[in-house]
């Protein structure tokens, strides 16, 4: 007997499993849509974009940038004819300007504070080595060290509060510190054995290296309440701090045991020191901004047939790391990044090994958010 079969019924449970099929697919395709529209939106929002800008001396010689100022100013040295090194500061609107010496042939600049202050080490007539002060109402004045030897001056504050490293009687080098109220005050050492300043914020916090007894740098930490305080202990592991920020945030490179490599580390008071594991092979710190952003050296270690690449970076806040050897003009060209200001403008060194001058001072510029970006930027920044 033949058995009477709905054709309908058929049909019906021929059709469910390709609708089902056609929902996968539509559901994957919209997946991968957003995934994608995110990847471009969060790039196009929050990763940083910049130009690069040669700061050309007068006479085309070579020369660094070493700092910049919120207000975007920046200084550094070229080299002149005869060999000589002077500082400069350079603006936006009148480019370099000669600082001068202190009567000798040779200057150079380390920071900048916002009132345009500059300090640094200049030559005097007798070939000495000292450290200066230079304003655009005063010029160049001496920073007179304890017993008149050679003297730097590293970083400067918006207070006029000074950093730098002098020799002293018995040969050693000692941090020091000075503001117009109380001159030159040395900072010591904890072992006996010599300290050298790196940076201060406005909070008169100084940071940077000490020597222990048996000839290690440790990072140390100073303000007038604690003193100075070694950051890894008598028997921690050789270390430097290189930058700190107003909100007390340090920088510098630690010598990692595991890897047998220098890495970068960020330290606060509450939360100790940490590896900023940045890299697997070596990574260095140089300095900190008071957004967070962070720059220095990194070598990567090699992915997959592509050789281990070293280049200078940018840490943004959010965690980013920004090759910045990209923004050079061609691979014969490495780019050294030495200072950030807080608003994320970078200066230092363009070297190349086959143009002249074979090093630059180089700006490496953010480019502004325009349109629907600047938009977007403004409304997540009120959160």
């Amino acid at each position: 007997m033949e058995i009477w079969k709905d054709p309908l019924e058929d049909s019906e449970k021929t059709e469910k499993p390709v609708k089902k099929r056609n929902y996968k697919r539509i559901f994957s395709l919209l997946a991968f849509l957003l995934i994608i529209t995110g990847c471009f939106t969060f790039y196009y929002l929050y990763w940083p974009q910049y130009e690069l800008v040669i700061l050309e001396s007068p006479d085309g010689s070579y020369g660094t940038a070493e700092a910049v100022n919120n207000n975007n100013q920046i200084t550094g040295w070229y080299k002149l004819p005869g060999n000589n090194f002077h500082a400069f500061i350079w603006a936006p609107i009148n480019g370099p300007s000669d600082i001068g010496t202190l009567g000798g042939q040779n200057s150079y600049a380390h920071d900048i504070n916002d009132k345009g202050q500059v300090v640094g080490s200049a030559e005097t007539s007798d070939g000495f080595e000292h450290a200066f002060i230079w304003d655009s109402v005063r010029g160049i004045i001496e920073l007179v060290a304890s017993g008149g030897k050679k003297s730097e001056a590293i970083a400067i504050n918006n207070k006029t509060q000074i950093v730098g490293n002098y020799e002293t009687d018995d040969n050693q080098t000692h941090a020091f510190f000075w503001d117009h109220q109380n001159g030159f005050v040395d900072l010591g050492t904890i072992y006996g054995m010599g300290s050298s300043a790196n940076d201060i914020n406005e909070h008169g916090q100084v940071i940077g290296h000490v020597v222990t007894p048996d000839n290690k740098k440790h990072a140390f930490y100073w303000d007038k309440e604690t003193g100075m305080v070694d950051l890894v202990g008598r028997d921690g592991v050789t270390s430097e701090a290189t930058g700190i920020n107003n909100s007390g945030q340090v920088v510098g490179n630690f010598f990692d045991s595991e890897t047998l490599n220098y890495a970068a580390f960020i330290w606060e008071k509450d939360a100790g020191l940490k590896n900023m594991e940045l890299a697997r092979l070596e990574s260095y710190a140089n300095k900190i901004n008071d957004e967070g952003e962070i720059i220095g050296f990194l070598r990567a270690d090699k992915l997959l047939h592509l050789p281990a690449r070293s280049f200078s970076y940018l840490r943004t806040r959010i965690g980013l790391v920004i090759n910045l050897q990209k923004l050079s003009r061609s691979t014969n060209d490495n780019i050294k990044a030495n200072s950030i200001n807080n608003h994320g403008w970078i200066v230092g060194q363009l070297n190349s090994n086959r143009q002249e001058p074979p090093f630059q001072p180089i700006l490496l510029k953010p480019k502004k958010a325009a349109g629907f970006k600047q938009k977007i930027s403004d409304f997540f920044s009120k959160f």
